[in-house]
This record gives C-alpha cells, structure tokens and sequence, in this order.
C-alpha cells in the first residue's frame, strides 16, 4: 500500500510538470521558442520530482535534483541513464535561453527535445503505476 502523504506528493509534482508541459507547447505554438524550452525544463524537473516523491525524497534545487536523481534512480537502475541525460540537457538549454540573448532555439530542437521529455514522462508515470500509484494521467 502507498503512503498517502507520498501519493500526493507525486500528485502535486505529476501536477505541476503537466502544467509546466502545457505552458511549453502553447509557447512553442506562439513561436517563443526560449520560453517553451524553459518550461519543458520545469516539466521534467517535476517529472523526476515525482519519482524521487516516490521513495520520500524531497528536492529543493536544480542541481540537488540531478544528483538525487542519479543516485537514487539511474544507479539503482529504476530508470536508463538516458532520462537523467535528457534532465542535464534540458537544464543547459533552460540556462542558455534564460540568460543568453544571442542564443535562439531552433524549432527543430524543440522537437527533439520535447520527445525526449515525453519519454521521461511516460517512464516516470510507468514506474510510479508499478509501484502501486494512483495516476489519472
């Protein structure tokens, strides 16, 4: 059985990063393409958020995240090394379009990466059912 203070805080994380997802694709169809890739960032943070909810981990920072990621989840091989390296990309072009004015964002890139993120995505929410979380997504 799941810890119910576990199950809502993967439901409040799961929520956030599909808000998150949302506000990336809108942006990407207005064609603010450094925005969209700032908040498909944000969504997968929460997307691994989640997953780190699961064993009762809770994550303050970006480079926390990434280190907890690894530690607990890459390494404990419950999820392929491929996700944390979709998390450390996302975070390089979150930085650049964030800080750099002369950076832009190819929408080809975009797309690429958008379905890296939806991969972690559906591994995130497979892993969470197996382990006995309620998700409505």
């Amino acid at each position: 059985m799941v810890d119910p203070d576990r199950q809502r805080a993967v439901l409040r994380e799961l929520a956030v990063a599909s808000e998150a997802s949302r506000a990336a694709i809108s942006l990407q169809w207005a064609a603010l393409h450094r925005d969209a890739m700032s908040r498909l960032y944000h969504a997968a943070h929460h997307w691994a958020c989640a997953l780190l909810a699961a064993e009762g981990i809770q994550v303050r920072g970006r480079r926390r995240l990434r280190e907890l990621f690894a530690v607990h989840c890459v390494a404990g091989g419950r999820i392929e090394s491929k996700h944390l390296e979709t998390l450390a990309r996302l975070d390089t072009w979150r930085k650049a379009a964030d800080y750099e004015p002369a950076f832009e964002i190819r929408p080809e890139l975009f797309e690429e990466e958008i379905e890296r993120a939806s991969e972690l995505e559906q591994r995130v929410v497979e892993l969470l059912r197996e382990a006995g979380y309620e998700i409505n997504a």
